[in-house]
């Protein structure tokens, strides 16, 4: 079996999930490649968005036009990595790169409308099967505006409840944490903020710090933020002598360092997603707390407390306070250790249920 996966994104926990997917398939003797974005390029991707958005005022649909001769010339170019190819568009790309590695399936996550459309329309002519891997709620619109993927995925099962709800049933794989890489014996003396951006619940972190100043919260940026968005949010905590940001890292395992509790407020925006620093935190023992959006009530389990939406500002700081307060936090640390090694987030048993499933679309 030759899989080819399509990941839409340079960095972050997408494209890491991916890597580590396709390590374990390649300990099981499954032939892979990784076709990624690279880190764009402001003007390549300016002339793209207009050059597509022009099709769909004169064609009506993306790739219907004769200008789509023009764009989906732009960034095709594949550059090997370390890791496989990168392209500026993998959807330019993906058509070189499977005349060249004339792959069994092909598996999409992480990738735009655009992206979407063209993969999918190429798929479709080559007569490939091809996956779509939910990896984030903002993919669920994907299913509406292109035919429907031979399977689909999804890393939560928070993201297969709102695909059923959509009328497209998807199976349950969750993407590999490699928990070995971030694990470290953490000193306990900070409350940890990964992603400090509006949609991580960035409002509600800067009410806590307020409202418990005796206590050391992190901001550890993971996303990597602008110049502009660095200077606000050094502008928001200028008044939070409690705040500490600490800029991005690729050790792992230095974000946990001094953690004593994660801090997940998110945002309805993530409501479906499955964040990977969760399972990273508990598996170090360190508790979370995060607001009751579905994705995290499903990753967090017991091995933490989820705030109830609508909660106030008064209502978090006591939640926080009480679950650092013994005996109380010494529990929580050793229910999070033990959810962390749930077989269900086993990468072994992952990578087996992925290869199942690709079975079953080749076979078909």
């Amino acid at each position: 079996m030759r899989v080819l996966y399509v990941n839409g994104t340079h960095e972050g926990g997408s494209l890491m999930s991916t890597r580590l997917l396709l390590d374990e398939l390649s300990r099981v003797d499954v032939g892979t490649n990784l076709l990624r974005a690279s880190e764009p390029r402001v003007i390549t991707h300016a002339l793209y968005r207009r050059l597509t958005n022009a099709e769909v005022k004169v064609g009506g649909a993306v790739g219907s036009s004769r200008l789509s001769r023009i764009s989906t010339r732009i960034g095709r170019k594949p550059s090997p990595v370390a890791d496989g190819a990168a392209a500026q568009l993998v959807e330019n790309a993906f058509a070189v790169v499977i005349g060249r590695d004339r792959p069994d399936v092909v598996v999409v996550s992480s990738v735009s409308r655009v992206a979407w459309i063209r993969i999918r329309s190429i798929c479709a002519s080559s007569g490939l099967p091809v996956v779509l891997y939910l990896r984030e709620a903002a993919l669920l619109p994907h299913l509406g505006i292109a035919p429907a993927p031979h399977l689909l995925l999804a890393n939560s099962q928070s993201l297969c409840g709102e695909a059923a709800a959509a009328g497209h049933d998807a199976i349950f794989v969750p993407s590999i944490v490699d928990v070995t890489a971030s694990t470290i014996e953490s000193s306990r003396t900070a409350l940890l903020v990964v992603n400090p951006t509006t949609d991580y619940g960035l409002g509600r972190c800067l009410q806590l710090a307020r409202s418990l100043p005796g206590e050391h919260i992190v901001f550890q940026e993971s996303t990597r933020l602008t110049p502009e968005e660095v200077g606000e949010l050094r502008a928001a905590i200028e008044d939070l002598p409690n705040v500490e940001l600490r800029r991005f890292t690729a050790d792992a395992s230095r974000v946990y360092r001094d953690a004593r509790l994660l801090l997940a407020p998110y945002t309805a925006r993530l409501r479906a997603n499955r964040p990977r620093v969760v399972l990273e935190a508990q598996a170090n023992g360190i508790p979370v707390i995060g607001s009751r959006q579905e994705g995290l009530v499903e990753s967090i389990g017991p091995g933490g407390l989820t705030v109830a939406d609508g909660a106030t500002d008064e209502e978090w700081a006591e939640a926080v306070s009480a679950a650092i307060t013994e005996p109380r936090y010494s529990e929580l640390c050793g229910l999070a250790r033990r959810h962390s090694r749930r077989e269900e987030v086993d990468p072994v048993k992952i990578a087996e249920s992925f290869v199942a499933e690709m079975e079953g679309v080749i076979g078909d």
